[in-house]
């Protein structure tokens, strides 16, 4: 508790006359140390053993509310909502102390009056006379003044709370002086609300924030800057809705006047959505995220939703039709594949090749086991089977694992045909910067994510900072759908709903990827507040209600999908009117059309790799020959000279 008094005779600056509470001269204190360090720096920064701080300011020989008005600037009591203040002094001062810019946000201001010598509107709307003069000192009468931020029609109004007087022992009333929390007294003739915050009695505050749907949206009344907005119906606009009800105020929102959500400038000033409320230009705002930086210039409320951040990329194209003979199996199973048949074929001929010394043995080379094997795999056997057991039982173990290969081959075959394999789509940043040829960007709109790319000391995302291109939301679309080899950051829900309002079709089918993996840059999104805002405590307690009764989540749900419903509705709509305005012939020669081309018919393209598998072999078979050929050329040419000179 720190009390301000204005000494008649020199004294000590500061005097600790018991724990906790210090005693100011200010004759003395003033003017601060250049540095900002000293006592008053001392008392800003508080004490961690106390949980509340007190200002006690004795003006009884002021005649002015100067010296109180520097050092309650000083102290930065307009950012301190909480800071419980009590004045003693004339009357006269009771209305230019309490009325002063640097106690707008304070909630609990007492001014004790024991001379009066104007008169002070009470809450019924009357006035009291306070003139008087010699005869109230006489009877020691102290008046109690505070001000209601709200109690005037949602202004601010200057009240008298209580009387003291020594004649009657006490208060008049008996009221709780701090009109934040008090209760309301049975005998209170003044009608004073018991708690100023939970009814705001129809105050408008000033709201700033971006378009961001299905968190916030809204139709701009203008296109020039700070530009008032009529609301549209979105998850914000639902949550303060529901919160004006119950506190009982109305509201104005506006966008910020370069239509950023606000980044951090050299010389300590915030652009955007931030920079409004760092400069007191508006109460409060929506859909902001949280962070540090932000937290130094403005006030938060709890996190009530967080939203990661995606890459959107178009959808893989398929691969290429000639590798449809290849893609049923991946690769590691046809290695599994061609190393059974090669096992398979080492087995068979390595056991015939020992059974042949026993009775009924048969001798067999090592093409013909090749030929044996594979054909198995194929599902064509050989017409002449072993005639030992031990070939038998091999024989019929490798038709069973060919059936269950084949079969499978089949099956996926067709499955790959009816529905063509695609690409593996990009997902991460680092597949992102693997890519050759490719570009990324952001949208235009400067808030948390450019602060996270731009601050980041990862390799990976300082890379990925010095690529992006800012970029309209619809271009950065029609790169990613014209030429493919592009992305687009973004946050999920936001994305998810303008793709799925505007970029998919009545079947479903969007040719845009929005990617798994999900990049929490934020702890999460609030609502950001002017420094000091003392109504921040129970708007904050209305809208964590909403929270934890699930609105949240339900609404944020109910509007992706009503949304995607209601743009999928009005495109059906459309084409059935055009539909309808088509002759009726070629209606149905067009939905002939359409049927027929819903069937995968096979085409030279679907084939081209089986056509080229044979003529690998054919090549392979030409190269033998030659190879046998050359063999058979020079193993007669090194014995054709030793039978010449035989002769």
């Amino acid at each position: 508790m720190v009390r301000l008094v204005n000494r008649q005779r020199p004294g000590r600056a500061v005097e600790v006359v018991s724990r906790g509470v210090v005693v100011i001269d200010d004759k003395t204190v003033y003017p601060s140390p250049p540095d900002g360090s000293g006592l008053l720096r001392h008392i800003l920064e508080g004490d961690a053993k106390f949980s509340c701080r007190a200002l006690v300011l004795d003006l009884t020989t002021a005649t002015t509310i100067s010296k109180a008005v520097q050092l309650l600037t000083e102290l930065q009591v307009d950012v301190q909502p909480a800071t419980l203040m009590v004045a003693l002094g004339f009357s006269r001062l009771a209305q230019p102390l309490l009325n002063n810019s640097i106690l707008t946000n304070t909630v609990h201001t007492l001014y004790l009056a024991h001379h009066n010598s104007t008169s002070i509107t009470l809450p019924d709307g009357g006035t009291a006379d306070t003139t008087a003069g010699e005869e109230q000192a006489t009877q020691a009468e102290v008046l109690v003044y505070s001000r209601c931020h709200y109690c005037n029609h949602g202004e601010a109004r200057l009240l008298v709370l209580d009387r003291w007087s020594l004649r009657r022992g006490g208060f008049h009333d008996g009221t709780n002086l701090f009109l934040g929390e008090f209760e309301q007294h049975k005998d209170n003739a003044y009608g004073i609300p018991t708690d100023q915050f939970k009814d705001c009695m129809g105050h408008k505050f000033h709201v700033v924030s971006m378009d961001w749907f299905p968190f916030l949206k809204f139709h701009r009344d203008s296109q020039a800057p700070a530009t008032a907005v009529t609301p549209l119906d979105s998850l914000d606009i639902r949550m303060l809705d529901s919160i004006a009800s119950i506190l009982n105020f109305t509201y104005e929102i506006r966008t910020p006047w370069d239509n950023q959500w606000g980044v951090h400038q050299d010389n300590g000033n915030w652009t955007g959505t931030v920079g409004t409320l760092q400069h007191q230009q508006a109460d409060f705002s929506m859909l902001l995220n949280w962070s540090k930086e932000r937290k130094n210039v403005i006030d938060f409320s709890r996190i009530y939703a967080a939203e990661p951040l995606v890459m959107v990329t178009s959808k893989p194209r398929p691969l290429p039709k000639y590798l449809s003979i290849i893609n049923p199996f991946t690769g590691g199973v046809w290695i599994v594949v061609v190393v059974m048949g090669m096992w398979g074929c080492l087995v068979y001929w390595g056991l015939q090749k020992v059974r042949r010394h026993l009775p009924g043995g048969q001798d067999m080379n090592c093409g013909s086991a090749l030929f044996y094997i594979t054909g198995l795999l194929l599902e064509d056997p050989p017409f002449r089977l072993p005639t030992n057991i031990t070939g038998q039982v091999l024989v019929g173990w490798f038709c069973l694992f060919g059936l269950l290969v084949a079969s499978m081959y089949r099956c996926s075959l067709v499955a790959h045909l009816s529905v063509p394999r695609r690409a593996a789509p990009v997902e991460t940043f680092d597949q992102l910067l693997a890519q050759n040829g490719w570009s990324w960007g952001l949208e235009p709109t400067y808030g948390a994510e450019w602060e996270w790319f731009q601050n980041s000391v990862s390799t990976t995302i300082r890379n990925i900072f010095q690529g992006i291109q800012i970029l309209d939301l619809k271009i950065h679309l029609a790169q990613i759908l014209d030429h493919g080899n592009h992305a687009l950051l973004t946050w999920k829900y936001h994305i998810q709903t303008v793709v799925a309002s505007h970029y998919t079709d009545f079947r479903g089918y969007t040719p845009l990827h929005i990617g798994r993996t999900e990049y929490f840059i934020s702890t999460g999104y609030g609502w950001g507040f002017r420094k000091g805002a003392p109504f921040l405590p129970h708007l904050d307690k209305t809208k964590q209600r909403l929270v934890e009764t699930g609105h949240i989540s339900h609404w944020l749900k109910d509007l992706i999908q009503t949304s995607a419903r209601t743009a999928r509705r009005e495109k059906t709509e459309k084409k059935k009117h055009l539909q309808e305005e088509e002759e009726e012939g070629e209606s149905k020669e067009l939905e002939v059309v359409q049927v027929e081309g819903a069937r995968t018919v096979l085409s030279m393209e679907h084939l081209l790799g089986a056509f080229l598998f044979l003529a690998l072999g054919c090549c392979v078979a030409l190269f033998t020959l030659l190879g046998e050929g050359a063999l058979v050329t020079l193993t007669s040419w090194k014995h054709s000279p030793l039978e010449h000179g035989v002769q």
